[in-house]
């Protein structure tokens, strides 16, 4: 089984495009603890979802890393950068002041 198994893997392009050669570049490091509330935030896209009667199809996400806080913002697909911007000064700078750490997850591709 174990012959069959490695004979399938280097004969298929997804297996060798997704496999890595490289051993890891050295120790994992921690991720750092938040210490008060709005300091450390994550923020995504939640894409693809139907349209509704006021043409909203998709949600903006932003996470507190020490609350576990979360804001979901109804907005529209196609907004361009300026918009996302201004919404972000406005949802969370404006209530929580500017956080210390962003995590962008999914930013560019949205």
């Amino acid at each position: 089984m174990k012959r069959e198994i490695q004979n399938h893997c280097a004969s298929c392009l997804n297996c060798l495009h997704a496999k890595s050669n490289a051993m890891p570049a050295g120790m994992y490091t921690h991720l750092l603890v938040a210490s008060t509330l709005w300091e450390d935030i994550s923020m995504d896209f939640v894409l693809g979802l139907p349209r509704t009667s006021s043409g909203v199809d998709s949600i903006f996400v932003i996470v507190d890393h020490f609350s576990k806080m979360e804001n979901f913002i109804p907005r529209h697909k196609v907004d361009d950068a300026s918009n996302k911007a201004r919404l972000f000064f406005r949802e969370v700078v404006h209530l929580h002041g500017l956080p210390k750490i962003l995590c962008l997850i999914g930013m560019l591709n949205s």
